[in-house]
Formats: structure tokens, C-alpha cells, sequence
């Protein structure tokens, strides 16, 4: 309810998560006044590593859900395919369990921003969404409860400002 008091007329929202909880994301999401996308978008983040629930007599999950939903009739800027095919940070460079390869992620703010605009992440984990709208010249705020993830976050963004050619980015 706070996110969509705060957000100004015609947002975007994603979120990340289970497909199980695409439902009640639905219904929360459209009682406090967000009109939802009808079927998840699908972020393919490999074609062979994944969680396998079941062991060797199951399917390996090689993809995850998000859940979109806009303030009013703003819609996206450009109409991408429903499955979002980017690799998942590999393991070695992984530095958080949950962690999204920074590619991803700027594609769905370039989609669903455009310079200048703010985007909140109020759970930014390692902050790729911050480096994110760095790159894209747009004005992040990241939140984050877990301290370890916000050192994290807070450490890439020193780094990804060292590493960025364009002075004049906010």
C-alpha cells in the first residue's frame, strides 16, 4: 500500500518470486490499486543449471517469475517478449544467493523508465539495480535489511562509480 501511496501516477512495479505466490501478488497487488500484467514474465537464467526439488526424478527449474504491474496506464516504453532470457550470475562471481546478473536488470528499467526517472528497490540485495540505473542514467534508492547484503551493495556501488566512463551520470 505504501509503495503505490509514494509512486507517482503511472509506475511500474516488478517483483521477483516463486510462481506459487503469482496469485496473491495478483490480488494484493490490484486491491491497492496497481493494474496487474495477466500471466507472469519469465526471466530463463540458464539452460541447464537450476534447483532441482525433486532430485534425479524431476524437472531442474531453470527460471524464475516476475510479476508486473503498472499505476494507471503507463505501461512499458517498448513491449518485450514475455520470456526474458539473460545468464544467471555465475557461481564464482556470485556474491549473494540471490543475486541478478545487472544485464537483466537494466533491461527492465530501460523498458519501464527513462532518464531521470526514480526507481526503488526495497530490496536491493547486492544493488545490481542500482548499477543498473546508474548505467541508464536513472536515480535509484536501494533498501536493504540484511547487512550483509547491504555492504554488498554498498561496496559495488563505490566500485561500479569507479568503473564508470561517463562522469556526468546521477
Amino acid at each position: 500500500a505504501e509503495g503505490f501511496r509514494i509512486t507517482k501516477a503511472r509506475a511500474n512495479l516488478f517483483i521477483f518470486g516463486d510462481i506459487d505466490l503469482f496469485p496473491l501478488f495478483k490480488e494484493r497487488a490490484a486491491a491497492m490499486g496497481w493494474t496487474p500484467f495477466r500471466t507472469p514474465v519469465t526471466w530463463q537464467k540458464s539452460e541447464s543449471e537450476g534447483l532441482a526439488p525433486w532430485g534425479r526424478q524431476g524437472f531442474r527449474r531453470t527460471c524464475e517469475w516476475i510479476f508486473y504491474a503498472t499505476k494507471g496506464s503507463k505501461g512499458l516504453f517498448q513491449s518485450p517478449t514475455d520470456i526474458l532470457r539473460f545468464d544467471r550470475v555465475s557461481r564464482s562471481e556470485r556474491l549473494y544467493a540471490a543475486q541478478k546478473p545487472i544485464e537483466l536488470l537494466r533491461k527492465l528499467v530501460e523498458i519501464a523508465t527513462l532518464p531521470g526517472d526514480y526507481v526503488l528497490d526495497p530490496t536491493c540485495g547486492s544493488g545490481a539495480t542500482l548499477a543498473a540505473c546508474r548505467y541508464l542514467k536513472r536515480r535509484a534508492l536501494g533498501i536493504e535489511i540484511d547487512e550483509d547484503a547491504h555492504s554488498l551493495a554498498a561496496v559495488s556501488c563505490v566500485r561500479d562509480l569507479e568503473e564508470v566512463e561517463e562522469p556526468s551520470l546521477p
